[in-house]
């Protein structure tokens, strides 16, 4: 009798845990937007999208402004609330490993600037938000200011 009660709670833990492994994923929606910074499209930059726990969406604008967002590589943004970072770096000069060793700090630094303000890289400070849900477009515009 021990025995048969003992296999039948491991049958169903080993039911319960693998139900909760591979495919609890939720199901990703299609996201896109555009990003513009003092009403012009702004291109090459990271758009991030942080959900309260989960995994973060991530995509690239391009030379119009748009952007369309990727989870762990798929396409797609999980249902939810998100808060999002923008950032945009100056291009890097084409320079050897030899001239880049040679940099200050300062120098190295000055090469990293910002196209726009600091404050939209960090998803707390940015005051951007972003509600993902099915049924909805899920199309974002996000008009950047100095």
């Amino acid at each position: 009798m021990r025995r048969i009660c003992a296999t039948l709670i491991l049958s169903g833990v080993l039911l319960v845990v693998s139900g909760c492994g591979g495919n609890s994923r939720p199901k990703l929606l299609p996201v896109t937007g555009v990003v513009n910074f003092e009403k012009q499209p702004l291109k090459n930059a990271s758009v991030v999208f942080s959900p309260e726990g989960g995994l973060v969406a991530i995509g690239r604008t391009d030379d119009a402004g748009r952007f369309k967002l990727n989870t762990s590589g798929t396409t797609g943004v999980g249902p939810g609330s998100y808060k999002v970072a923008i950032t945009a770096i100056a291009e890097q000069p084409q320079m050897s490993g030899e001239e880049a060793e040679r940099m200050t700090p300062q120098q190295r630094q000055a090469l990293s600037k910002s196209l726009i303000p600091v404050r939209y890289a960090n998803p707390m400070t940015s005051n951007l938000t972003a509600a993902v849900a099915s049924g909805n477009a899920n199309s974002f515009t996000f008009d950047l200011t100095k």
